[in-house]
């Protein structure tokens, strides 16, 4: 890498930002762009203001004191793409960097990304944008009937440039460094407005490449899109399916795994699951007795490419579900989508492709922890694990518990066997989880017998004395 070339390069990138009420959070943002390596700082730093009505101005005041690279300007787009639209035409740069207020980058992501972009160039398949991770920070409750996420930060690794899984969902974010051609924003979506973009130059015969090891980090905080989102219509991803003609390419097809105890189950939960927008589908299912049995009994049905499990407590929270899940799915590899529980882990919410599934038959050994041990042996083989934050289920817990409680010393039983084995959590920190939990649980029962032991006794009395007549 030629880094004084690359410096000089550098000037010829744009950095646009649109922001609207989001002065705390720009300061984190222009940082990390004056922060960049190797003196890799955007020639320019174009802020959009969009009509906001707390600090914006004053924030950028201040950052313009340490570089005149910063420039404001106020509009009212109404929305984040016009705005881009409007800092576009302002801008001067070759390369356009489009990142948002709520964002920040790692301080080798703008050399890694232009050194991409140049080095593809020489290709014979030159790339119009480069993008990396994100790393995201869960700031504000993710769904309004949920609780926080796990507040630590968690990479999503996006992979390659694929337009077919594209198609299946979105893993591409905005925030990206792209050939300014590239950048071609409707601005009439006020949602998924980096899906379309992307879908939007694929179709084109365009590509972006992938940059490992290097990332930005997100926020999910109050008022972003990833919690706004869930709570509206969702009729602009019917839009972009009808724009980009998507229900014309081929699905994988999807085994959706399900287990019960019986048949009314079984039908209750497919009937839900029917409502999943995802087109190709056959369901395997069983109500044999003990899971490992059950498992592998709908294993042996499956025809399609790729396996999801599911359990008859856990519930969608989208349309999309299935959708999301399938496209994070990659070679030699689970993937756990985003549970919202309190339970215990287990194999619900995941998908592997078929071909993994079957490398690794289920061990009647463990009883009512095999999916565990089953996951635990494929990551001891090489599988990988992936969590990701997308293709969100809610596992009730009242019915998680109940079922529980049946097999609950087994579970003990078991899990000791399975930290001995592969060491997969600290025996004692889980004791003392449960010990804690038992004391929980003693003092509720406590308090609750005692209040109702009290109210008997202004009852007893109420009822005045016998009649002896």
């Amino acid at each position: 890498m030629n880094l004084s070339l690359d410096r000089i390069r550098a000037r010829w990138i744009s950095a646009i930002i649109p922001i609207r009420n989001q002065a705390h959070l720009l300061p984190t943002c222009l940082d990390s762009l004056l922060g960049q390596k190797h003196g890799m700082v955007p020639g320019e730093i174009l802020v959009i203001d969009d009509g906001s009505t707390d600090d914006v101005g004053k924030v950028v005041a201040r950052y313009r004191s340490r570089s005149r690279r910063i420039r404001l300007y106020r509009i009212d787009a109404g929305n984040a793409n016009r705005a881009r639209i409007f800092g576009l035409s302002m801008a001067r740069g070759r390369y356009i960097l489009l990142a948002d207020a709520d964002n920040w980058l790692e301080p080798d992501f703008v050399a890694r990304t232009l050194r991409a972009l140049l080095d593809s160039a020489r290709t014979d398949t030159p790339a119009v944008f480069a993008y990396g991770d994100r790393i995201m920070h869960f700031e504000a409750d993710w769904h309004p009937d949920h609780p926080k996420i796990d507040p630590k930060p968690h990479r999503v690794v996006a992979g390659p440039f694929d337009e077919n899984r594209l198609r299946r969902g979105n893993y591409i974010d905005m925030c990206s460094l792209l050939v300014r051609s590239a950048v071609q924003l409707d601005p009439t979506l006020k949602w998924y407005q980096d899906w379309d973009l992307w879908l939007r130059l694929a179709g084109q015969g365009q590509r972006g490449v992938y940059v490992p090891e290097t990332a930005f980090h997100y926020r999910v905080h109050e008022g972003s899109q990833t919690c706004r989102h869930l709570q509206v219509e969702d009729t602009e991803w019917l839009r972009l399916k009808q724009r980009y003609h998507m229900a014309s390419i081929a699905p994988p097809k999807v085994s959706l795994i399900l287990i019960a105890r019986t048949r009314e189950e079984v039908d209750a939960a497919c009937a839900k699951l029917r409502e999943q927008d995802y087109p190709n589908v056959e369901f395997c299912t069983s109500t044999a007795e003990g899971f490992a049995r059950a498992y592998q009994d709908a294993l042996d049905q499956v025809t399609g490419e790729i396996v999801v499990f599911t359990e008859t407590d856990c519930t969608p929270l989208s349309p999309h579900w299935l959708s999301e899940l399938v496209a994070e799915v990659r070679p030699n590899e689970v993937v756990h989508g985003l549970t919202v529980t309190d339970a215990t882990p287990n194999m619900a919410n995941t998908a592997c492709y078929a071909e993994v599934a079957r490398r690794f038959p289920r061990n009647l050994d463990y009883g009512p922890a095999e999916d565990t041990e089953w996951l635990l042996r494929m990551q001891d083989a090489g599988v990988g694990y992936r969590q990701v934050h997308q293709a969100a289920v809610f596992h009730s817990r009242p019915f998680v518990r109940q079922r529980m409680k049946e097999r609950a010393y087994q579970y003990g039983w078991d899990w000791s066997r399975l930290i001995r084995r592969y060491h997969y959590c600290d025996r004692d920190e889980l004791v003392a989880r449960f010990e804690t939990e038992r004391a929980i649980a003693e003092e509720v029962l406590q308090g609750m017998n005692d209040e109702a032991n009290r109210a008997k006794i202004p009852a007893a009395r109420d009822a005045g004395p016998a009649d002896n007549t």
